[in-house]
């Protein structure tokens, strides 16, 4: 599985400069929590904070005391700790957040019965349990759909397929678990914002591929895609048509011990080409300790 995430974090190390509006709108959401809930401040902890280019580090900076950074990929770390300003205030971890990671074998050989054979026997157990005291703010940083499905959805499956099902029910078990930790690790006073793509928005003119959820978004925010937060309803219908991201559904077990404070959406202009544009539409809701 690392391997898929050291590729993932190699094809995006230089999206610095294209992601800066997707780092502005998260400014923009801490700055707004800060005045709605309370001023961020204290101990700080990223989860999958890959290369960090998708969050304003140098307000990291100016908010914490401590920054806690983790991921699986140890070179991507390494590559947001280049940007730092304040090295002394960041502590990098590579950690496994499935807690199986060094398990799973190559499975391009393996036919989907073998593949959900081995998810049967894969015991999710988060190397966050290493982690000591806790923490005023955590952030999840668009992880949970890069856990599971970019190594074990590795063809068309149909959606609602036997195997798609028995990959989606094991992601849930997976991100059950990293959310107990979570909630151990939160403050009683601190906040959790968790931010994932949920719906993608993928276009490619010279194929003429339009993905599933494109057209109904784009209809119901007649192009403007800063109305997101107008057509909740929409994601509804959509969620419903199981046009979400695997990884990026919140279940009742995930949110035990934590009440819902916000919901904000907005765009995340992932990729732009001569021909392909792909945005995502991320959901980061905040949550407080009940």
């Amino acid at each position: 599985m690392l391997d898929v995430q050291q590729q993932a974090n190699t094809d995006t190390r230089n999206r610095w400069d294209s992601w800066s509006s997707l780092r502005k709108m998260h400014t923009e959401i801490w700055d707004k929590l800060s005045v709605s809930h309370k001023p961020l401040s204290g101990r700080a902890l990223l989860l999958g904070a890959g290369n960090g280019n998708d969050v304003d580090i140098q307000k990291l900076e100016s908010l914490f005391d401590e920054i806690v950074i983790v991921d699986i990929d140890p070179d991507a770390l390494n590559c947001f700790m280049e940007k730092v300003k304040q090295p002394d205030k960041f502590k990098s971890m590579q950690l496994d957040l499935t807690g199986f990671a060094n398990q799973v074998p190559d499975l391009k050989n393996m036919s989907e019965p073998e593949i959900i054979g081995l998810i049967n026997t894969l015991k999710p157990n988060s190397e966050l349990a290493s982690l000591t005291g806790k923490f005023d703010f955590i952030m999840g940083c668009n992880y949970t759909t890069q856990l599971i499905g970019p190594k074990f959805m590795m063809h068309n499956q149909q959606s609602g397929s036997t195997y798609v099902v028995a990959v989606n029910q094991f992601t849930v078990k997976v991100l059950e678990n990293i959310f107990y930790h979570l909630r151990n690790l939160l403050k009683d006073d601190g906040l959790l914002l968790h931010s994932t793509d949920t719906f993608e928005m993928h276009t490619n003119s010279a194929t003429g591929y339009s993905s599933p959820a494109t057209k109904p978004i784009m209809e119901a925010t007649k192009g403007d895609l800063s109305k997101l937060s107008e057509i909740v309803p929409v994601f509804g219908s959509l969620a419903a048509q199981s046009l979400t991201i695997s990884g990026s559904v919140m279940t009742t077990v995930m949110m035990i011990g934590l009440e819902f404070k916000r919901l904000f959406i907005i765009p995340w202009h992932f990729q732009r080409t001569a021909t392909i544009e792909r945005i995502y539409i991320n959901f980061l809701t905040a949550f407080t300790k009940k």
